[in-house]
């Protein structure tokens, strides 16, 4: 089957090899750079930083202390790791957990060492307050990272710079081993990188050109309460009232360890909502694509346990639906999918009376081809407020929406006994 890929009006997008793209990537120096805050299981008392500097910068420190105060404590760094892979110039990451931090507390910092210090930047621990916080979601960025990310960006943190979380599908890039994409990844995201919690989960894309995915885990620190083997690639966080679970969908068998670690930190789980993240769709937008290990192994497991939303990624389009048997007069009582896209390059949309949502059981209630989006969730007590909104469109965009249209919105609440209960707004 041919699939028509669109490109976002106004991106050109250059392949090259290797060799070609490591003579304009840039080079780490002394300076640190990539600076990036990532979630540890306690974020209301702890704090993963992680940043990149050449290779002769090592023993990188963090100097921190409450805002406004004149002292500062220094820790020092690990050296995560110098990935080595050819045609990509050698560079050291470094990370150091913040521990014994206050909760509602709001602390300054800054990376590196004598050979060169980042300027001090902000982050506030979660606290135990009741106020709404927000979360902004975004699917694959891969393709247009230096021209439709920094759009799908400025429009989101633009709209919400208070967001405390960001949920990032997969395909934070699309060739692992060419620089210059991770770059250009971190410099859409700013400041909000080294001031709010990100929170990425592996696509097919972290491994292109590094099968060891050796970048992916040098620029993200993470905690390491996953299955045995899985490291870093599959954790969890209890942030404020929320658990985020990130799962790493590159299974080809479909990740029974993965099942039964979910099915436990569930069965156990305190928190009023829970979102799930990882990248392949348990249903597909584009035809010819069907996840069926994953959604033999990871579906009873979702749906079992109600967990309120699932944001993927990889179909390069946006979708919402659920399970037929979950509709009720009062709304859909239980988990609710989105697949969405961040980048330029968009796939085709299946029909609507004949795809992989009808085929299993399914009800694709949204979809939009050729738009690439940002989903906003307000996160309270009483509910989980969802809107999805328009960033940048290809040619030929479903129902003509353009930048700055909300496409989709709903509510989540809870039903008495706990499960979650969502109307269309």
């Amino acid at each position: 089957m041919i699939r028509r890929i669109a490109v976002a009006t106004a991106v050109a997008l250059a392949l090259v090899g290797p060799s070609a793209a490591a003579a304009s990537e840039p080079q780490a120096t002394t300076q640190p750079d990539r600076i990036v805050l990532n979630p540890t299981a306690h974020p209301a008392t702890s704090q993963s930083i992680t940043w990149r500097t050449s290779t002769g910068a090592a023993g990188g420190q963090v100097q921190y202390r409450v805002a406004g105060a004149t002292a500062a404590t220094q820790i020092a760094a690990q050296e995560r790791t110098r990935p080595w892979m050819i045609g990509v110039e050698p560079a050291a990451h470094h990370s150091a957990r913040l521990t014994g931090l206050t909760p509602g507390t709001t602390y300054e910092y800054r990376v590196g060492n004598g050979a060169g210090w980042s300027s001090w930047s902000r982050f506030t621990t979660p606290g135990a307050s009741d106020e709404p916080w927000d979360l902004l979601a975004f699917g694959d960025v891969q393709n247009g990272i230096d021209t439709v990310w920094p759009q799908v960006a400025g429009a989101a943190y633009g709209a919400h710079p208070d967001a405390e979380v960001s949920v990032f599908g997969g395909d934070q890039i699309n060739n692992a081993d060419e620089s210059q994409e991770w770059t250009d990844f971190f410099d859409g995201l700013g400041e909000q990188a080294r001031s709010h919690q990100v929170v990425t989960t592996p696509g097919n894309h972290e491994y292109s050109g590094d099968v060891l995915i050796q970048q992916y885990r040098a620029h993200f620190a993470y905690p390491s309460n996953g299955p045995a083997v899985r490291g870093e690639d599959v954790w969890y966080t209890d942030y404020k009232n929320v658990r985020i679970v990130s799962l790493n969908g590159n299974a080809p068998l479909g990740g029974l360890d993965q099942a039964l670690w979910l099915d436990r930190i569930l069965s156990d789980n305190p928190q009023r909502w829970t979102i799930v993240t990882f990248h392949y769709p348990m249903f597909s937008f584009t035809p010819g694509r069907d996840n069926i290990a994953t959604r033999a192994m990871w579906l009873p497991v979702l749906e079992r346990h109600g967990v309120d939303l699932v944001l993927q990624g990889h179909d390069h389009g946006y979708a919402r639906g659920h399970l037929v048997e979950n509709e009720t007069a009062a709304g859909v009582v239980g988990p609710t999918y989105v697949v969405s896209v961040a980048g330029s390059k968009y796939y085709e949309m299946a029909p609507a009376d004949d795809n992989n949502w009808t085929r299993n059981g399914a009800r694709r209630a949204v979809a939009l081809e050729q738009a690439s989006t940002y989903q906003a969730i307000r996160v309270s007590e009483d509910a989980l407020v969802y809107r999805s909104v328009v960033a940048a469109t290809g040619d030929d965009p479903t129902g003509g929406v353009r930048p700055g249209d909300e496409v989709d919105a709903f509510t989540i609440t809870k039903t008495a006994d706990g499960q979650p209960l969502l109307r269309e707004d």
